[in-house]
This record gives C-alpha cells, structure tokens and sequence, in this order.
C-alpha cells in the first residue's frame, strides 16, 4: 500500500466516524485556539504598550561622560563647544543637553510628582513630541517667559477628569530642587501623548509630564542642565555611524576613551517582562495540545479495538505490519493536523473578538502559527504511534476470529 491509498483509506475511515473524529479533534482544536488566542492578545498588548514610547525613542541615542574613569578630568567634561560639533553632523536632527527635573508639590491641591520638562527648539528636535489637543508652544513662547505649560494626557485626565483641559488653569504650589517655593500659575495651551500612558494603566503607577518653555523652566522652577546630551538623528539607518562619528569627534578632543554612548532604550526591560509573561501563559496553554494527544491516543486505541475484524481481513488479503501501522498513523496525523488548522482559524477569530472588547488589536505573528501546525503534527504522531504499532502487531489469525 503506497502513501497515496493510505491517506485515502485513512480519509475514508474518518469520514465513516464523523462524531468520533469530531469528538477527538476537539481537543486540538481548543488547545491550538488557546495558544493562538493567547499568542496574539500578548503580541497586540505589547505593541499597543510599547508602541508609543518606542516612536519616541527611536533612533535617539545619549552620551555621557564617565567619571569614574581613571582618566578623567573636569576639563574632559561636556560643553557647548560639543554641542555645536554635533548639531553640525550631516545625520543630526537635534542635540541638546537636557531640562528637567521632577517636581514634587501640589497641583491644582492635589500631591502629585511631576516630571517637569523645559523645552527649546533643539529639545523639541531629540523628542517627539505627540499632540492631542491645542496647540504646541509658538517660536517666541519657545524663547519667552510666559506661564503656559503643556501637560500629559494622564495628568489632563488626573487633575481635570473628563473635562477639557485646554483653557484652563494649573496652580503649582510646589518646591524646587534647592527647596525654593513655588507657587505659580500656569494657562494650559495643549495636551500631549504620555509616552509610557498604556503602560502607567497596565501596571497601575503614576508617570506625569508638564512641558515648559526651557526659560520659563529656568527661571521659575531653577531647572538646570544636567551632563547628558541627547541626540536625535534624521534616519534610523544612520544611527549606528552617527554614534561612531560623535565618539571620534569627541575622543579626538580628549584622547581618551572616556565617553559613554548608548541607544535610548528605556523600555527594553517592560518589553522583556511582557515576552517572558507572554511566554510563561503560552506553555501553560501548550499543555492542553497534550491533552488534546492523549485524547487522540484513547480515540485511535478503541478504534483498533473496533477495527479488528477489519485488520484481520487486510493482513489476509496481503497488507504488511508496516501498511497497518501507516494506515492508523495517517489517521492520527490527519486529526491532529485538521484540528491544529481548524484551531489556528478560531483562535484568530477569538483574538479579534476578545480584541474589540478589550481595546486590544492582536498580533499574529507567522512563526507562532508554524510552531501551532508543528506541534500539532508532532502530537499526532507522538500519540498515534502507540496504537497504530498495536495494531499493525495483530495476529490475522486472532484477529479473523474475533
């Protein structure tokens, strides 16, 4: 018997017992869903989490001096001189030292800590600023001493629930950093996405963002400049080489290799707990794909018990162990396969389905989708072995009398 009889025979075999196959397939079906279901809402969760903070991370990178070096010396330290250099690479977009500082005090009479950020025009370059509602700040505001702010859509909804934000007024009673109080007014003139917003929600903490001109951050709050200069590049293509070039030009400056250069990526430990979290969920949901075997492995055993005469009869009439063995493994296998298939298209459906209720767009990816159809596969033949090689051992004799 060549493969091709063997599927048939084993098609037509199934297609007798509709409610048996059904029954067995059931169990593939509802473990592959699971891990498709589970696979895609974990993806479509880290995407709509991550997502936002990534666009505004993407192809920045910082640098620093490193103090600790045995060669270090006060002059080697980041100036305006650097600063320059490196707003002047072909590649750059922007270049500033940063301003801000975190702000703790009342807002609006509530006790909240705020990350308070002074804005100027190179700033605004190396972030990426998302507006939601009103405006941003004009080029006069940007140099000016005006008291508007731009808050955060987390701090928006905090201080002023549902209402619109935009037009309205914040008074900050708060101290600075060298504990000088402050007690100020500010008119808001738009609200911005909080780049970490989706996450703040998931794992239930507070992350605020107030945006000031960077004189009015200066002036009133006493935001300095920290030692960090933060880099925004026009391509992503180019990161890698901008990186290169700020190290040579300011190696060359110093002689020493004493400049600590990084990519901004802030949110790669978040996205490693999520893939682990993710991971962790999957292999608990393959363990119903064993389940699901086992079920195949009772369903095919009561079969050869059912299918003896039938056995019996194709060993007279010529069949080999081996044919036998084929025949009930092809079975096996078509189960699982079809349930696995059947399993991938209902745990998608679900994905969707579950995703419009809960807000979430799931993300199928094609390698999940291979690893469900192999292991399916695998399982079929891992649990169809048993009762297929029991079969094939019959003796045709035995097996015509019964």
């Amino acid at each position: 018997m060549n493969l091709l009889d063997g599927i048939k025979s084993a098609a037509h075999s199934l297609r007798v017992n509709k409610m048996r196959s059904s029954l067995t397939m059931l169990g593939m079906i509802i473990g592959i869903s699971s891990v498709i279901l589970i696979s895609g809402l974990g993806n479509g969760m880290k995407a709509s989490i991550l997502g936002d903070a990534k666009d505004q991370l993407s192809g920045t990178f910082t640098i620093n001096v490193d103090k600790e070096n045995e060669d270090y010396q006060d002059e080697y330290g980041l100036d305006k001189k650097d600063l320059k250099l490196i707003r002047e690479l072909p590649n750059v977009n922007g270049a500033s030292f940063g301003l801000g500082a975190r702000l703790g005090g009342k807002i609006n009479g509530e006790t909240l800590g705020v990350l308070t950020m002074g804005l100027d025009k190179e700033i605004i370059k190396t972030g990426d600023l998302k507006k939601l509602k009103g405006r941003f700040f004009t080029s006069e505001e940007l140099t000016g001493n005006k008291n508007i702010v731009l808050i955060d859509s987390l701090l928006a909804k905090k201080l002023f629930k549902n209402e619109e934000a935009v037009g309205k007024y914040i008074n900050i009673d708060a101290s600075t950093s060298k504990y000088t109080p402050v007690k100020k007014k500010f008119y808001i003139i738009g609200v911005v996405v909080n780049p970490v917003e989706k996450l703040a929600k998931l794992l239930n903490f507070d992350n605020f963002y107030m945006y000031l001109p960077a004189k009015t951050g200066k002036n009133i709050f006493e935001i300095s400049e920290d030692e960090t200069i933060t880099v925004k590049v026009k391509d992503m293509f180019t990161l890698d080489q901008t990186m290169k070039d700020v190290r040579n030009i300011l190696e060359s400056k110093t002689g020493k290799k004493i400049y600590k250069i990084k990519k901004v990526d802030d949110m790669n430990f978040v996205d490693d707990m999520l893939t682990k979290v993710s991971a962790f969920v999957i292999a608990i949901a393959f363990i119903s794909l064993f389940v699901g075997g086992i079920g195949i492995m009772n369903i095919m055993l009561a079969s050869v018990t059912e299918r003896i005469k039938e056995i019996g009869i194709r060993k007279a009439i010529g069949a080999r162990n081996r044919d036998i063995l084929v025949l009930f493994l092809i079975e096996a296998i078509f189960l699982s396969v079809v349930g696995g298939v059947i399993g991938i298209a209902l745990g998608m459906a679900e994905g969707y389905l579950v995703g419009h209720f809960v807000k979430i767009t799931p993300v199928y990816t094609s390698t999940i989708i291979m690893i469900a159809v192999l292991v399916s596969s695998f399982i079929g033949i891992l649990f169809g072995v048993i009762p297929a090689r029991k079969a094939s051992k019959l003796n045709p004799i035995d097996a015509l009398r019964s």
